[in-house]
């Protein structure tokens, strides 16, 4: 079983590699599956559970399954591999050491995780579980996903919120004057972002982006981190924007393009991408100071608009 071209062990364990790679807790992934805790806990360190209950989570991960055919349901798919592994329904029980009628329930969707973990080798040798899409890293003069934040945009938010207390994304390199910084090798991720003074700053790497961002929102959700901004490439689709970042965050989409700077301090030229500043727990006083330093179209939170919409009516 491989996730992401890693070589994992067992279902759960993939589970759990794509869902802590994204900065997710168990309890924020079984909410957002709808299942309980306790399950999401079982089926990453014992492998137990239901095949439906594995594909609630692959869904509410946004993650993929790779080395199946298509069709309609993970059970569809098992099936029509095994078809096209040419392997009857009892040679493939005997070959997995499981029962016909476990076979039978794999092919129905009822079986446990346990038997897909025993066949997958038979009938789809090469399957595993893909993390959801994000960022292409960059290149830049020999750095890989290093771009540094211009001094000029750190010190403009600086003089509206104050100093840095936290940079979860940071470099022995960088110009950002961050109280607490953790490196690459430190691993941010995996980090509590505890920041009793100031706030944190995250510029991440274009390639861990939508990780960096669920995990800063998880970490303000639970307190921990009260106020972030996050300095991140602009867009407006998908579920990242929509449905993580609107309802709770101020985004700011800046008018003009940003010249990233290298490792040496030079400034390279004006990236292709427009850059979007992502606050959450600024005061609206602040934000609206921001949004003077930065020319740019202010989007407020969904979830406030909304709460106002109903005021007025």
């Amino acid at each position: 079983m491989s996730q992401n071209g890693t070589n994992i062990g067992t279902l759960g364990e993939a589970v759990r590699s794509i869902r802590t790679s994204l900065g997710w807790s168990q309890s924020i992934l079984a909410k957002k599956a709808d299942c309980a805790v306790s399950a999401v806990v079982d089926l990453e360190r014992g492998n137990n559970g239901t095949m439906l209950l594995l594909d609630r989570l692959v869904s509410a991960l946004q993650a993929r399954w790779t080395g199946l055919p298509r069709g309609q349901s993970l059970a569809d798919r098992v099936a029509i591999a095994r078809q096209d592994a040419d392997v009857s329904i009892a040679k493939l029980a005997q070959l997995a050491g499981v029962s016909k009628g476990a076979v039978l329930r794999l092919e129905q969707g009822t079986a446990r995780v346990a038997t897909l973990q025993a066949v997958l080798p038979f009938i789809a040798p090469g399957c595993g579980i893909k993390g959801p899409n994000i960022f292409r890293s960059v290149r830049s003069s020999g750095h890989q996903d290093v771009r540094f934040t211009p001094r000029d945009t750190l010190d403009k938010l600086i003089g509206v919120l104050g100093p840095i207390g936290l940079d979860p994304c940071g470099d022995p390199e960088s110009f950002v004057p961050a109280k607490q910084v953790f490196t690459e090798s430190d691993d941010g991720l995996q980090q509590l972002w505890s920041c009793k003074s100031g706030w944190v700053f995250v510029n991440p790497p274009f390639s861990k982006t939508a990780a960096f961002v669920r995990k800063g929102v998880s970490e303000w959700e639970e307190g921990r981190a009260k106020r972030i901004v996050f300095l991140l490439k602009s867009q407006t689709h998908g579920r990242f924007v929509q449905d993580l970042l609107h309802p709770v965050a101020n985004i700011l989409f800046l008018r003009d393009r940003l010249g990233f700077a290298r490792p040496d301090g030079a400034q390279l030229t004006e990236a292709r991408f427009g850059i979007m500043l992502v606050s959450l727990g600024v005061a609206e006083r602040d934000v609206l100071r921001l949004t003077r330093a930065f020319p740019c179209m202010h989007l407020q939170p969904h979830a406030r608009s909304v709460t106002r919409d109903r005021r007025a009516s």
